[in-house]
């Protein structure tokens, strides 16, 4: 790989990473019951919350761009973009699907909720499709053409941009993903030392730490 282009490529990382937590967080600020809406949580819970969510997706995004960078100039050039947009629009689809999930029952998809919908699709999907059809069969076409139109555009236009905002680019995303881990761990040190309960406003119910 050469050096510019070497050089192009980190702020796309960053510029991904940038765009699905943003993604991510106005999500959680839509959804009912969420992280950051949820009545059960103290604020410094909420916050930690959303940051290793946050840590999460950088990993991920790392991790899916790991063999582009790996990769350089070896393959060609319609095969990088053609993974490039087989890749973007696998992680769009496996956000949506866990935010399906979410809006459908209440729960994330995580491994217990993929393999019970693996081993109950018919039934999965055809209550998918009476709650709301459009999820199922529009909303997964527009993120393919969301997916492809990004990863053909955005390169482009990261070409136009000067070098000086390719760094701020960069240098934010990095400086995000550092104060989302340190955010992260914090909670995860207040989460093991909190000793108050909490009661839900709704119905009364108390509850500790370890049942939260």
């Amino acid at each position: 790989m050469t050096e510019p282009a070497a050089r192009r490529t980190l702020p796309l990382i960053a510029a991904a990473w940038i765009t699905l937590v943003a993604l991510h967080a106005a999500l959680q600020l839509l959804a009912p019951r969420s992280v950051l809406g949820d009545p059960l949580l103290p604020l410094w819970a909420r916050a930690s919350l959303l940051a290793t969510e946050a840590v999460a997706i950088a990993l991920l995004v790392i991790l899916a761009a790991a063999p582009f960078r790996l990769a350089g100039d070896r393959l060609p050039g319609w095969a990088h973009r053609t993974l490039r947009c087989l890749l973007a629009a696998f992680l769009l689809l496996a956000l949506a699907a866990s935010w399906a999930t979410f809006w459908l029952s209440g729960q994330f998809l995580d491994r217990q909720g993929f393999l019970f919908a693996s081993m109950n699709f018919s039934s999965v999907l055809g209550y998918a499709v009476r709650i709301h059809p459009f999820l199922v069969y529009g909303a997964p076409w527009l993120l393919v053409a969301a997916a492809v139109a990004a990863c053909e555009g955005i390169p482009r236009w990261i070409r136009t941009v000067p070098a000086a905002a390719d760094r701020i680019v960069a240098r934010a995303a990095a400086a995000g993903a550092a104060f989302a881990l340190v955010v992260a761990a914090s909670g995860e040190i207040g989460h093991r030392f909190a000793t108050a309960k909490t009661t839900d406003p709704s119905t009364g119910a108390t509850y500790s730490r370890d049942e939260l």
